[in-house]
Formats: structure tokens, C-alpha cells, sequence
């Protein structure tokens, strides 16, 4: 016959044993971008191209990365939204493909761009939707 102490007791055992249960957290960081590459300025109609790089590490391995990309804010404080995506495909201006290094080229702003700072803000995502920092570059155009 269970006394009230002993009923306790049990109740008390089976808590400590629920709460001792070892549980697993599966916790993913996000990626981090470091040591950007950009040009301080562009000449507007130049036929010149230019080259943006960013650094890109996960802790989860460089597979775990989704992706790259940079957006643009206009001098006039406006942007489209377009995410420019960089390549890390040994292709489209990458050197070396899956060495962490993605890459862009960037035309010359149009003859009829507004003229002034642009700036660019680098993102990157893991497949887990973990996002970066996020590092920015003012691109003047003249």
C-alpha cells in the first residue's frame, strides 16, 4: 500500500527523471562575410568594368552557405530591392570556384546615373535561413 510519503516520493522520481532526459539542440550559426573588396569610386560611362569581392565563412562548412548577394541604396536614398548575387563558381569573374571568395562585376554606371554615394550592403544566407553580418561599401559615382 502506497503512503502518501512513498506516492510523493514516486511523483518526485519521475519528475527528476523527465528533467534529466538529455536533450539535443541543434544549434546552427550563421555565416560571416570579411574582407571586402570594392573600388572607393566609379567614373559614369567608363567602359571599364569593375570587380566586388567578399570573404564568406560558416561554421557549418562552406556547403552550408545558400547564398551571397549585395543590394544598393541610390544617393537620393532610394533602392529597386535587386539582390546582385556574387559567384563563388570559378566562373562570371570568380578565380577559383568554392574557395569562399565570391565575386561581381560591376559595369560603369550609366552616363545618366545619378551621380553621388552608393551603397552597398553585402548579405549572405546559410541553408538554415541564418543570416550574416553585414558589411557596406560607399561607391561614389562622378
Amino acid at each position: 500500500m502506497l503512503t502518501k510519503f512513498s506516492f510523493s516520493a514516486a511523483i518526485l522520481s519521475i519528475l527528476v527523471a523527465i528533467s534529466c532526459e538529455k536533450k539535443v539542440i541543434d544549434v546552427r550559426y550563421g555565416p560571416v562575410l570579411f574582407d571586402l573588396v570594392a573600388p572607393d569610386s566609379l567614373e559614369k560611362g567608363s567602359p571599364d568594368s569593375s570587380y566586388l569581392a567578399v570573404n564568406a565563412f560558416d561554421p557549418d562548412g562552406l556547403d552550408d552557405i545558400d547564398s551571397v548577394y549585395y543590394m544598393v541604396t541610390r544617393p537620393d536614398s532610394t533602392s529597386n530591392g535587386i539582390r546582385f548575387l556574387l559567384h563563388d563558381d570559378g566562373v562570371n569573374g570568380d578565380s577559383t570556384a568554392n574557395d569562399g571568395c565570391y565575386t561581381y562585376i560591376i559595369p560603369s554606371p550609366l552616363p545618366t546615373s545619378q551621380s553621388g554615394d552608393y551603397t552597398f550592403i553585402f548579405y549572405a544566407y546559410d541553408k538554415q535561413e541564418n543570416r550574416s553580418n553585414t558589411p557596406s561599401q560607399i561607391i561614389t559615382a562622378y
